[in-house]
């Protein structure tokens, strides 16, 4: 019994040495980084000379939109994720320059039509356009 009570003593002892050794140290904490939440939707402006006739597809496994290329600029939003992007005419085309910024990728075709595969559309804006 006194073997337990010596030994309990000694564990008093340190841990109370410890907690005194503490005292007036503040305890620094790391900060925990913040995340980054990637957005729902994306804003896709669209710029056009053509006069309107030409449309732009967004497919991908569940989302299968399309717009109309303006005659000038206008802004779409469609949800975030990876597409297929295509721009095609409404009806006979005639050869144009296609281009594309999404997320710092650029994109580039000539012809009467163009199709961009994989584009990443998740860093909030995008901007596809046609001359």
């Amino acid at each position: 019994m006194k073997k337990i009570l010596v030994v309990c003593g000694i564990f008093i002892c340190c841990a109370a040495s410890f907690a005194m050794s503490l005292a007036g140290k503040s305890v620094v904490k790391t900060p925990v980084a913040a995340t980054h939440k990637a957005p729902t939707s994306v804003t896709v402006t669209l710029t056009s000379n053509t006069g309107g006739n030409y449309r732009i597809i967004f497919n991908n496994s569940s989302y299968d939109h399309e717009f109309p290329m303006p005659n000038g600029s206008s802004q779409i939003t469609v949800p975030a994720g990876t597409y297929t992007v295509a721009i095609v005419p409404a009806t006979s085309g005639s050869n144009h320059n296609f281009s594309g910024v999404s997320c710092a990728v650029t994109y580039s075709a000539s012809g009467t039509l163009a199709q961009f595969n994989n584009v990443n559309l998740t860093c909030g804006t995008a901007s596809f356009s046609m001359n």
